[in-house]
């Protein structure tokens, strides 16, 4: 998930900082 929003940048700009610092702390907690 991680891969295809840094790939594409105007993805990151429709996502909402609140939804996106979600996103990533749920990425960082999810074991890979």
């Amino acid at each position: 998930a991680c891969v295809s929003i840094t790939s594409i940048p105007g993805s990151a700009e429709i996502i909402s900082e609140p939804l996106g610092v979600v996103l990533v702390i749920s990425a960082w907690n999810y074991p890979f």
